[in-house]
C-alpha cells in the first residue's frame, strides 16, 4: 500500500493509515469529505512503543459485529493489536 514509510519498509501504522484513508474516500458524507479533505495524510512517523490497553480484547467481537463495509479495517485492527501505539495519538499540531 502506498504511504508514508520510514526507510522504505511500510509500518503497521502506515497500512492502517492507508486502510482507514481508503475506507474514509467509500462515505457517502459531504461532511466526512470535508474532513478527510483537511486532514495531511503524509504524518511524520513518531518513534514510540506498542502499548497495549486491557479493552483491546474486545476487538475480535468488534470485528465480527462490524458492517460488511468496515470489516477488513475492523479486522485488520484486531489482529495487528500488539503492534500499534495505542493511547499515543497525533494532535493537529502533528
Amino acid at each position: 500500500m502506498d504511504g508514508p514509510t520510514e526507510h522504505g519498509v511500510t509500518t503497521v501504522f502506515d497500512e492502517l493509515l492507508d486502510r482507514f484513508h481508503a475506507y474514509l474516500r467509500t462515505v457517502d458524507s459531504a461532511l466526512v469529505s470535508d474532513a478527510v479533505a483537511r486532514i495531511d495524510w503524509g504524518m511524520p512517523v513518531r518513534p514510540l512503543q506498542p502499548r497495549r490497553l486491557a479493552c483491546l480484547r474486545h476487538l475480535d467481537r468488534i470485528a465480527e459485529l462490524a458492517p460488511p463495509d468496515i470489516r477488513p479495517l475492523t479486522r485488520f485492527v484486531a489482529e495487528h493489536r500488539g503492534d500499534l501505539r495505542w493511547g499515543q495519538t497525533y494532535s493537529v499540531s502533528d
